[in-house]
């Protein structure tokens, strides 16, 4: 069973002796290994859980859909499951999306029940709350699980320890690169992770996991509707770091075209696609089109290069091939700056001008740009989008994320830029909170070695 870098946060929420905890939603893709992280942090808790997974339990879901309010609630919880809402037992109720009445008991839970943890699970929690039910705010702590980070990656394949060294050599660095293209490559499902690493078809198990995704689908919306699925999915990772629009995934003459806004809603719901919004110079400057990514840089890869040869980071050296690189490598950050709890916000200055992927938004308030390429070495005329947004916004520091050794360059404009391989990103907010305590004189606090550029 692998450790997963959120167990500390949701321990640490679980644990807590607060009186009128807030409820704990835990929200993820299916098989990102919700219900194994459950498990995994079972024996390390002060007290039991009582565990119910609705997926499984076609009854619960009745009987729960019967309650006529919170008091029935907890009559169905004391009379079936000996479960008071006392603090002696956590409550834990996997796949709550299949409930339509529990999303009205939320509030309840945390302002009747004193001393009592709960946690919900689910890969569309926003399901919970229907039309008529308001979403409890203020009253519920929202945990993100993905696919596995890089981090997490490696650990699987018992390999952490490459990323022990914060100034890594260059025959590290280079091996570091090849785990990074094997991960573009698999991807983090757990399970497809695992495989791969035990040596297993981990191909064949991605592609299955992918159609148990199509057949959920396929349940809510009509078979001829289901093929927007395919088509919502391969147009967001055929189009990876560049604007996403509407026609990329159906044909603006196609009767379904008007649906496809709807089901990449779903698709967001799910925690499938990830959605940031492009903005102006100026917060009413608008009409630039968003960007999305996919939960999972394997799945995207795949999608991408259905009909295409594999690419290596390490020797694909032509610009055309490089091209589909930095989309994924875009891709994998906008996963991490969505675990680090960030929107995910690009900047264009105008229509065909400079741009910068991310902005990173410091607590309190500050933002730093942030620029992904796919280059093995750090460039100079990468800079130009970060500087540019430097000269109008005022940040002091920027952020260039790419595939060459780590270090730090100053631009011509006075711009201080630290540049990480995409295998540090993990470390990202470390790395900018540090360096942004002290710019003045660009201190390394974090031991990055300066490579002159």
């Amino acid at each position: 069973m692998i450790q997963r870098d959120l167990e500390k946060r949701l321990l640490a929420h679980l644990t807590h002796r607060a009186e009128h905890p807030n409820v704990a939603l835990l929200e993820g893709a299916r098989q990102v290994g919700k219900t194994t992280l459950i498990e995994s942090i079972r024996p390390k808790l002060d007290r039991e859980i009582l565990y119910l997974n609705l997926e499984e339990n076609s009854r619960a879901v009745y009987e729960l859909n019967s309650c006529r309010d919170f008091a029935d609630f907890e009559t169905y919880l004391a009379t079936t499951h000996q479960f008071k809402g006392d603090g002696q037992r956590i409550l834990c109720i996997d796949e709550a999306q299949e409930s339509s009445a529990l999303g009205g008991f939320v509030r309840f839970m945390k302002e009747k029940w004193q001393h009592t943890q709960v946690i919900l699970t689910g890969s569309s929690m926003t399901r919970i709350f229907g039309p008529e039910t308001r979403f409890p705010v203020g009253r519920v702590t929202r945990f993100l699980l993905q696919p596995f980070s890089f981090r997490e990656f490696l650990r699987c394949g018992k390999q952490e320890e490459l990323l022990a060294c914060k100034d890594p050599p260059p025959f590290l660095h280079e091996r570091l690169l090849k785990y990074v293209q094997s991960y573009l490559d698999v991807g983090g499902l757990p399970a497809v992770a695992s495989a791969f690493f035990d040596q297993l078809n981990w191909r064949q198990l991605r592609r299955d996991l992918y159609l148990d995704y199509r057949s959920d689908f396929a349940r809510i919306f009509s078979a001829t509707e289901a093929s927007l699925f395919d088509q919502c999915l391969r147009g967001v990772a055929s189009n990876l770091g560049s604007p996403s629009k509407y026609a990329q995934m159906v044909r603006t003459t196609s009767a379904l075209y008007r649906r496809v806004p709807d089901f990449l809603e779903l698709l967001e719901a799910w925690k499938l696609i990830y959605k940031s919004d492009t903005r102006g110079t100026r917060p009413e400057q608008r009409g630039f089109a968003p960007k999305r990514y996919l939960y999972d840089p394997g799945l995207a890869n795949d999608l991408r290069l259905t009909a295409l040869p594999r690419i290596d980071i390490l020797s694909s050296l032509d610009a055309a091939q490089r091209t589909p690189i930095g989309g994924i490598v875009e891709n994998v950050l906008a996963t991490e700056l969505v675990a680090l709890g960030q929107n995910l916000t690009g900047w264009k200055k105008g229509v065909n001008s400079s741009e910068v992927d991310f902005i990173y938004r410091m607590t309190m308030g500050d933002t730093i740009p942030i620029e992904c390429k796919a280059s093995l070495v750090t460039r100079p005329r990468d800079t130009g989008g970060l500087a540019e947004y430097a000269e109008r916004h005022g940040s002091k520091l920027g952020v260039l994320v790419n595939l060459a050794m780590p270090g730090k360059l100053t631009t011509s404009t006075g711009l201080k830029v630290i540049h990480i391989p995409v295998y540090l990103i993990d470390r990202l907010a470390e790395i900018v909170e540090a360096l942004c305590e002290d710019t003045s004189g660009f201190t390394d606090p974090l031991g990055l070695t300066t490579h002159d550029d």
